[in-house]
């Protein structure tokens, strides 16, 4: 009753901020108890697909450890895939070529279209340097000279593609220009994969720690050959900051193939890998399937009996520098280490603020401003009484003045008769 009281005593304005408060708290009470609310902590975060009517031409989500096929659609169907094919080509490049290696740059690599740094023949680059500009900004220059140093020419590149392809258990792939480009000037054709094929190519580059920490990697600055520094900033930015956990892999366009994307994500120990392939809203559709692998997932409604890719084996290197999977190790071993790439990828609670921590925050606010405005009432309260009493004093001291003059003129009179 005390409680009712005060508040009723409490002036108008200072109620409506109470009112105010009592809502924005019961609001903030009813949501944090509805299951998987979240606050972003970061305006870029993804948006949802604005038209279900506009498919993928086809798509696969697959577990990165097990190699589970989570869903898919025409997943063996070969297509035209853009610089996600250049996944296939840091792989070859870096199983063949020397990690100390500096590489002579080709005048292939000089005078292809861009996408492209700036190279010039004859100038000598770092391999690691290449793979970054390859991965992330798909630099078709650093494509072209990593080809032709993996197998001595650009044109040869093609059985190196080929050959890892097969060694992987890709089924569907032909390749042709290790850039990806796949119009009149690639060089033997454009390469055309299946999104299986994708997948296999993507689940191996997240088995190769070094790879695999080049395509989480925001931006990369180096001095190349040119004695020029530049600064890389990865095409795939928007979904490696939009999309909680994220940490791959790979973006493509061309006209022919449309708008491709590979991406990667970790939540609660599991890694998924998703890719899309002709579709406008890439990134949308990505974090889409992504959401709904992860939810079937924790819902336990992937069947035992989905079928699975290949096994990880091993990559044949003629320099014999590095391999993906140890002959003696089985697929559980594989499994581990591709789990293991990806520890240092944002998880989805540092990514956002949680529900209770909003909650305080504002609450801290609220109070606050009710504080800072009851102080405000109680001063002006005091200011006006103030000047009431300072008022009456004033008049009761004109009053006492007219007094004693009436007094002392009637004096005066009575003095003078």
């Amino acid at each position: 009753m005390n409680l009712l009281l005060d508040y009723i005593a409490v002036p108008v304005m200072t109620r409506r901020y109470l009112a105010l408060l009592l809502c924005l708290m019961t609001s903030l009470l009813i949501t944090s108890s509805l299951p998987g609310v979240s606050f972003a902590a970061r305006p870029g975060e993804i948006a949802p697909v604005t038209d279900m009517t506009k498919e993928p031409a086809a798509y696969i989500v697959v577990d990165a450890a097990k190699g589970k096929i989570i869903s898919s659609k025409n997943i063996h169907e070969a297509r035209g895939v853009a610089s996600t094919s250049k996944i296939v080509t840091a792989l070859a490049a870096i199983n063949t070529i020397d990690a100390d290696q500096l590489i002579d740059i080709p005048l292939e690599a000089e005078s292809v279209q861009p996408m492209k740094i700036g190279m010039k023949q004859g100038q000598k680059w770092k391999r690691d340097d290449l793979l970054y500009s390859l991965l992330l900004v798909s630099a078709n220059d650093a494509a072209y000279a990593l080809a032709d140093a993996s197998t001595g020419s650009i044109s040869s590149f093609t059985k190196q593609q080929t050959r890892i392809g097969k060694e992987l258990g890709m089924k569907d792939s032909t390749f042709g220009d290790p850039s990806g480009l796949d119009d009149e000037a690639a060089i033997n054709g454009g390469t055309k994969m299946s999104v299986y094929d994708l997948a296999i190519a993507g689940r191996a580059l997240l088995a190769q720690p070094f790879l695999a920490k080049i395509v989480r990697t925001p931006s990369y600055q180096f001095v190349g050959g040119d004695n020029i520094m530049h600064t890389l900033t990865n095409h795939n930015d928007k979904f490696l900051k939009g999309y909680a956990g994220a940490n791959g892999l790979k973006t493509g366009y061309t006209q022919r193939a449309g708008r491709t994307l590979m991406v990667s994500a970790t939540r609660n120990d599991t890694t998924l890998i998703a890719v899309v392939v002709d579709v406008q809203q890439t990134n949308e559709w990505a974090a889409q399937l992504l959401n709904q692998g992860f939810a079937d997932i924790e819902a336990g409604k992937v069947s035992k009996k989905a079928a699975t890719l290949p096994a990880i084996g091993v990559i044949g290197s003629l320099a014999n520098i590095t391999i993906l999977k140890e002959p003696q190790k089985n697929e559980k071993a594989t499994a581990s280490k591709i789990g293991s790439t990806q520890v240092n990828a944002p998880s989805e609670r540092n990514e956002f603020l949680s529900v209770p921590l909003v909650s305080l925050i504002l609450l801290a606010i609220l109070t606050f401003l009710f504080l800072w405005r009851r102080r405000n009432v109680k001063k002006r309260k005091r200011l006006r009484r103030e000047r009431a009493l300072a008022l009456k004093e004033s008049q009761r001291r004109a009053m006492i003045d007219v007094i004693d003059l009436t007094i002392e003129a009637e004096s005066e009179l009575v003095s003078k008769g």
